[in-house]
């Protein structure tokens, strides 16, 4: 049986690692932290009172190869996902604000999103503007 040795306990790590378990590779990871997952993780906020996520970008539907590796695991079926973006934020002068993407085709969704957004003025919103408008003639070299 080959063997592989993975160092780092990470989104990644456990990926490869999981992936060369379900082609009969047998895997020793090592990790340094007592808790795996790297940057990705919950933790409980006490100013706030409540639990706080990091990390929670690679849940994207985006990002198929998180979903692949979540079927592959056999633990998507314990994730409940959004049809549509929302994010809550904790903002010092607005206090608790959601962004809201609309059931519009990316990127509209996520223009009117962010235009809709109490923490950006007029001058961020134009730039925003600019460069989601610019994002279709990006070389994928950039």
């Amino acid at each position: 049986m080959k063997k592989c040795l993975i160092i780092g306990g990470g989104i990644s790590g456990l990926t490869a690692a999981s992936y060369l378990v379900s082609k009969k590779i047998k895997v020793t990871l090592l990790e340094s932290s007592p808790k795996l997952g790297g940057r990705a993780y919950s933790f409980f906020d006490q100013e706030t009172q409540t639990i706080l996520d990091n990390g929670q970008h690679i849940m994207m539907g985006c990002f198929n190869e998180t979903l692949d590796l979540l079927n592959l695991i056999e633990a998507k079926d314990n994730f409940i996902f959004q049809k549509n973006l929302k994010i809550e934020f904790l903002h010092e002068e607005f206090g608790n604000i959601n962004l809201n993407a609309d059931k519009w085709f990316y990127p509209f969704n996520l223009l009117s999103a962010l235009l809709k957004f109490k923490i950006f003025d007029n001058r961020d919103k134009l730039q925003l503007i600019k460069f989601l408008l610019s994002l279709p003639f990006q070389s994928k070299k950039s």
